[in-house]
């Protein structure tokens, strides 16, 4: 079977892991992905059932693999997405599914309008939490919609590494481009480290999960430069290669993120970890495994500090959680052999 892959192409770490989990999950299915920039490929290039991108190749199917895919929150998205509406013609011949996702309503109309419609392009869904489940069965009420744990649990155990016992402080930073808010939130960040690294003489991982567009390397760069004791931190730049971040995460000892994929890779690794966020998907992750959330927004030293040291503890992701999440992959594939359209 010939699949069109599409999905969220930037070298971000959890994204990447999503499609490559799928990928390996399937290996009987030939995988064409739609990303004219190779270079967002290169996560891609051990796998034998993943090749170039061909018009002249017959699909049989679209598989869109996507975690917080459904959003138009500024005027290039929304630009983007209308330009790309004569295109989707082709979609709507064939099986279309979309597989992994979360989402979230806006208090913008023309923001809703634009995800109700992406949303029913599709004809199977799988997404990840309750509170995403409810908002597709409302908008897409004909679609055959599934809930699953995040895509990411199903992730083979070869990726998953014993701790080092170098027990580093890890920080999993997030930056909003052109926010004013960006320097206070780095340089509590940078605060902490500095303290850790002074009452442990440890080391501190500064992780940066996308080297795309999103830009982490910003953050984590910002936060290295705050910090009086930056010759004790190391930063952590994600670049294709999904095994070199896991391998760094069994270094530490605790970690802090502000990315929902680095709270799941903690879980996997059973690391004691945290939240500093404001996604209703790190919420719902957290509030699910008992582990501690804290916004992002309004953030301070004191709430940062007194946090860390409550999170002693590391939570493992229970076996159930693995099998369930693998439901997204069988699910898929009893859909696209099905005779149904």
């Amino acid at each position: 079977m010939n699949i069109r892959l599409t999905g969220y192409f930037d070298k971000n770490f959890g994204d990447d892991l999503m499609q490559l989990v799928l990928i390996k999950g399937l290996p009987e299915y030939n995988f064409f992905a739609d990303c004219g920039k190779k270079e967002m490929l290169l996560h891609l290039k051990d796998e034998k059932n993943v090749l170039p991108m061909r018009e002249d190749v017959p699909f049989d199917a679209f598989v869109n693999v996507i975690g917080t895919g459904f959003k138009y929150d500024s005027k290039m998205n929304i630009i983007q997405k209308i330009l790309s509406i004569p295109h989707e013609k082709k979609i709507r011949e064939k099986k279309a599914c979309t597989v992994g996702c979360s989402v979230d309503y806006s208090a913008r109309r023309l923001e809703n309008a634009l995800i109700k419609r992406e949303l029913n392009k599709y004809d199977y869904i799988s997404c990840r939490d309750a509170k995403s489940y409810e908002i597709i069965r409302k908008a897409a009420p004909k679609k055959r919609v599934f809930l699953h744990n995040d895509l990411v649990f199903a992730l083979p155990e070869e990726y998953i590494f014993p701790k080092t016992g170098e027990d580093c402080l890890g920080i999993i930073p997030t930056q909003k481009i052109f926010s004013a808010e960006n320097y206070a939130y780095f340089e509590i960040l940078a605060k902490y480290c500095d303290e850790f690294i002074e009452k442990t003489s440890k080391k501190v991982l500064l992780f940066a999960f996308d080297s795309g567009t999103e830009n982490d390397f910003f953050a984590v760069n910002g936060i290295k430069s705050l910090m009086k004791n930056a010759d004790f931190a190391e930063i952590i730049s994600y670049n294709s290669d999904p095994e070199y971040i896991m391998k760094n995460i069994s270094r530490c000892g605790k970690i802090i993120s502000s990315r929902f994929h680095g709270l799941v890779a903690s879980l996997l690794s059973g690391i004691p970890a945290y939240a500093v966020s404001d996604a209703s998907k790190a919420k719902i992750l957290c509030e699910k495994h008992g582990l501690p959330y804290i916004k992002k927004s309004g953030l301070t030293f004191e709430a940062l500090s007194e946090t860390a040291a409550k999170t002693v503890n590391p939570v493992f992701a229970p076996e159930s959680e693995k099998e369930d999440a693998k439901k997204h992959i069988s699910g898929l594939k009893e859909y696209l052999e099905s005779e149904n359209d």
